[in-house]
């Protein structure tokens, strides 16, 4: 399976008595559009937290692109390839849309001892210049070079999910987790949302695993599926599979469908 990207075996994750995540087991493939699904509560974001560092496996293995993941921190992990968005936007809100993609580009400045910065020496002036470029470049692959020099907070919705996964984008990843994307979207947004997922996988050549609780969304976008409930891997399959599942129905409904 040389085409995996990501592989998690047998992951645990307890908080308390509470067994959040419970022995899940799954894998990306390069380039895959993936959704990870489940009623709320059922591990979703923290298999997310897990896989970025955020907190801990208590048992288990993560393994990105062959190095595993376990003990690493999150900034760490990002520099390896893996970007993320959150379920509530969190975007640098009194800077402008170009600043907030600068700062993720920024993430290679250990190259530099901070005292180039301080001095303004060319070196560091070169590289602030070649990441204005970078960012205003990748600002207009995703349509919003046109708001560069508007503030965060003074976009659209929309337009401010567009920017969150963009700043992911300025991190060169090659794996992007989107959490809840469509989160407070109107059905215009939602659906432009789809295409623009489905663009940037092609354009930057990305692996994406989607969480989402807006099923035409992940039905429209993801060749496979991963259903969790009560932490436990409970499904896996397309889209077609998994609406068929009768312990998917069962999870999402409460009750017992005939197989």
């Amino acid at each position: 399976m040389s085409d995996i990207v990501l592989k998690i075996e047998n992951v645990t994750k307890r908080f308390g008595g509470l067994t959040a995540v419970d022995r899940f087991t799954g894998y990306v493939k390069n380039g895959e559009l993936l959704g990870l699904i489940g009623p709320n509560g059922a591990g979703k974001t923290t298999l997310f937290n897990l896989i970025t560092g955020m907190y801990e496996p208590d048992e288990g293995e993560i393994v990105f692109l062959e190095k595993k993941l376990n003990g690493l921190k999150p900034h760490q992990i990002t520099r390896l390839g893996i970007a993320r968005t959150f379920q509530n936007i969190r975007l640098f809100s009194d800077m402008t849309v170009l600043e907030n993609v600068m700062v993720a580009k920024h993430g290679k400045l250990s190259m530099f001892s901070m005292f180039s910065f301080v001095l303004k020496t060319p070196r560091a002036l070169r590289f602030e210049k070649n990441v204005q470029i970078e960012s205003e470049k990748l600002l207009q692959k995703v349509g919003l070079l046109s708001f560069a020099e508007e503030k965060a907070s003074a976009l659209p919705y929309g337009l401010q999910r567009k920017l969150e996964i963009a700043r992911a984008l300025a991190t060169d990843p090659k794996l992007l987790l989107l959490d809840e994307p469509a989160a407070g979207m109107n059905p215009q947004e939602t659906l432009e949302l789809m295409e623009f997922i489905k663009a940037i996988r092609d354009e930057f050549n990305l692996s994406i695993v989607v969480i989402e609780h807006d099923m035409k969304v992940i039905m429209g976008i993801c060749e496979r599926i991963y259903v969790m409930d009560y932490g436990k891997l409970i499904a896996e399959g397309t889209p077609k599979q998994i609406q068929s599942n009768p312990l998917v129905i069962k999870a999402y409904l409460g009750e017992e469908v005939p197989a």
